[in-house]
């Protein structure tokens, strides 16, 4: 008998692997290798990044994740998934002790004997821990004991001097991407807090940061003496998260052109500004307001003063200013209210609070922006079929409905959010809930080009 459920994977994979080929050598291009550290702006990695290769990567990556799970024996399989903890663990050795750092502009590699020194660490339990690393790709042992950064273990590389970063460990990724930040933090208090999901649900805690870190959120603990690397950390790894997205991964969805001149966007909890910054510098006839704590302001201001686009704040053109989104929204004539990355941080019964303050400042002109992964149940949904803009995968079959691996990013990002903040990554259904309970309405969905990200856009009702 035979098995054409396998047949069937493996001729996706091959059939979409053909396809980026083709692709590849009409645009005399080739594909990354994972021998070379990342670039994001040399050829190879640009064309990594075009829709329709990451289109036909995705549906290979499914099909592999999908055959491999199905070739491997079940308890050997759960075996893996259960022991997946320790790769992230290993990861965070590697990047608090700097190796990517030490290893950094060195192809020939470096042997663990010198990284052991540098790192004044224990050389046998190095070289195991960069063995679990490079066996997932992450670093080359070149030889035997000799380690080198590759394409997955350079993302982890802040590109500093190690001796800068020892002498000012507290900013060590101060003026970096924010990406190594962002892994640095989620290997490091987000993987304690998954620990302690389990005791967090049969306690009826919104998180587990009270169980494990004994605070009532994650703000509070890293205002807490001793972590203030960690606080710094966190603002970079932020910065990071967004750094994901294509940096024109904003302009690719809502029409900012089709906002008459002067139109005011409010960028509610938006940090350092870096949204509205690529939002102005393809609409400089507009206003702008960039909202958030009091606390952040100063490095807001200093974030746009070290910018080209420093006369914008001298001449008024964007506004720097403190609110607290649990408060009503003090501004009355916004064309519209963007929302990045906010909503996922909390629970349904905050958002609630959060969009009916927005609502507050809203007349029946003004438009909210949703920025926000969107998550989707694992087989087809039907109840959200009339959503305009909403057009999730029809993968062929055996495939999963929601791509599977390719697409898993945002479902540990969910665990994430329920583990560190009591938040959630939401489905679309999710989301029309609580803006109907808020009194928006959604209307359409932007898919986000090259993201698992879309901007969801509601109106006043």
């Amino acid at each position: 008998m035979s098995s054409p459920h396998l047949l069937q994977l493996l001729d996706i994979i091959s059939s979409s692997v053909h396809d980026i080929v083709k692709i590849s050598e009409q645009a005399n291009v080739a594909y990354p290798t994972l021998d070379q550290p990342y670039v994001a702006t040399t050829p190879s990695e640009l064309l990594a990044e075009r829709p329709d290769v990451t289109q036909k990567a995705e549906l290979a990556i499914s099909a592999c994740f999908q055959l491999m799970s199905n070739l491997t024996l079940p308890g050997a399989q759960m075996h893996l998934n259960a022991y997946g903890f320790h790769v992230a663990s290993a990861m965070r050795v590697a990047m608090e002790n700097n190796i990517p750092e030490i290893v950094h502009n060195r192809p020939e590699g470096v042997h663990v004997d010198a990284i052991a020194e540098v790192c004044g660490l224990d050389v046998n339990k190095i070289v195991r821990i960069l063995r679990v690393l490079a066996t997932h790709h992450i670093f080359t042992e070149v030889t035997p004991g000799v380690f080198k950064n590759n394409r997955l273990s350079s993302v982890m590389d802040t590109n500093k001097p190690i001796e800068d970063i020892k002498a000012d460990p507290i900013n060590k990724h101060a003026g970096t991407s924010g990406f190594p930040a962002f892994l640095e933090h989620t290997s490091d208090e987000m993987l304690k807090a998954s620990a302690y999901v389990t005791e967090a649900l049969e306690q009826h805690k919104d998180s587990a940061l009270p169980v494990v870190f004994q605070a009532n959120n994650l703000f509070e603990w890293y205002e807490q003496p001793g972590n203030e690397k960690r606080l710094a950390r966190f603002g970079s790894a932020m910065q990071g998260f967004t750094n994901i997205d294509r940096p024109d991964a904003m302009l690719t969805g809502f029409d900012w052109s089709s906002l008459p001149e002067g139109s005011l966007v409010v960028d509610v909890g938006g940090g350092t500004g870096h949204v509205t910054m690529k939002i102005f510098e393809n609409n400089p006839k507009l206003k702008y307001v960039v909202q958030d704590r009091a606390s952040v302001l100063d490095h807001t201001k200093s974030y746009w003063k070290n910018t080209p686009h420093k006369g914008a704040l001298d001449d008024g053109t964007v506004r720097i200013e403190a609110y607290n989104f649990f408060d009503p929204q003090p501004i009355k004539d916004a064309s519209i209210f963007i929302m990045k990355h906010i909503l996922h941080d909390h629970t349904d019964a905050q958002c609630i609070d959060i969009l009916k303050n927005i609502r507050k400042g809203a007349d029946s002109g003004t438009k909210l922006l949703v920025v926000e992964a969107v998550s989707a149940p694992v087989c087809v949904d039907d109840t959200v079929k009339d959503v305009k803009g909403y057009n999730p995968p029809s993968p062929p079959q055996p495939l999963l409905q929601n791509l599977g691996r390719a697409k898993a990013a945002t479902y540990l990002l969910d665990m994430q959010m329920l583990a560190g903040l009591g938040g959630e990554e939401r489905t679309i259904g999710g989301f029309r809930d609580i803006l109907q309970k808020t009194g928006w309405k959604l209307v359409e969905v932007f898919p986000l080009a090259g993201t698992v990200k879309a901007q969801l856009l509601a109106v006043p009702v």
